[in-house]
């Protein structure tokens, strides 16, 4: 028996299908169509749209390594968010959306985000309070001490939110399963990176802007107090030399 050969389309034809095909359109490819251009064009768009979430979906649900599990616990539906649209074309306002999404994707400035550049993160634990903890997302949002006062006002404004929402039984509310008062520090860390509504956002994405701009003052006093107390051991050092050169003759 002869062994068929499957044939290949090759030029615009063949690529066409083949586009066709891996999103579920292979059916229209057809010298004629009983769509008009605009209809043809919601359709392909609609299976295109549903194709690439799917592979979206597939891909964050795949394994729990690295920042994929604390991404998968923000990131609930498909889309672009909301707070990449927010905000203007200032400086401040990009640097607060670049924070928030760092915070949200795990490339944020914190050691132990960084753990392959020891030189620059020696240590994973917080170096800006005494809670002896990594000094991670959920540490810079819900606990350090070094933000007690912002994160204070901003819990406040939260908690007024959750108020309203209990009171008026807002959709956002009813769709929660675990209440402010009664989540984690992480759990109230992923509620935060993943507002949606315009001013809350706002002032989620504004504490994370203060949060690392105090960090940056905070860590430059540090490196300054360590200098000056160089400088100012220098003399006591020398003298205490002298003594033992002296000691020693």
């Amino acid at each position: 028996m002869r062994k068929q050969t499957r044939l290949v389309a090759y030029g615009l034809c063949g690529m066409v299908l083949t586009t066709m095909v891996k999103y579920g359109l292979q059916d229209n490819f057809t010298s004629e169509s009983r769509y008009t251009k605009a209809k043809w064009k919601a359709k392909s768009m609609s299976a295109i749209q549903a194709c690439e979430e799917d592979e979206w979906r597939k891909r964050l649900s795949e394994g729990d390594d690295g920042a994929r599990p604390w991404y998968r616990a923000i990131k609930r539906q498909w889309g672009t968010e909301a707070y990449l649209g927010m905000g203007g074309n200032s400086s401040a306002a990009t640097r607060g959306r670049r924070l928030m999404a760092q915070m949200r994707t795990s490339p944020a400035p914190l050691p132990p985000l960084h753990r392959h550049q020891p030189r620059l993160h020696p240590t994973p634990i917080c170096q800006h309070c005494e809670l002896n903890q990594p000094d991670d997302q959920t540490h810079a949002l819900s606990a350090c001490t070094l933000h007690r006062l912002d994160r204070d006002r901003l819990f406040d404004m939260v908690e007024n939110e959750w108020q309203l929402g209990s009171q008026y039984a807002l959709p956002w509310w009813c769709n929660e399963t675990t209440q402010w008062c009664d989540m984690s520090g992480e759990q109230k860390a992923h509620w935060l990176l993943r507002q949606s509504e315009p001013r809350m956002c706002a002032t989620i994405t504004a504490f994370i802007s203060a949060l690392f701009t105090t960090r940056v003052a905070a860590a430059a006093a540090a490196s300054l107090f360590v200098a000056e107390a160089v400088v100012a051991a220098g003399p006591a050092a020398e003298a205490a030399n002298s003594s033992v050169a002296s000691d020693g003759q």
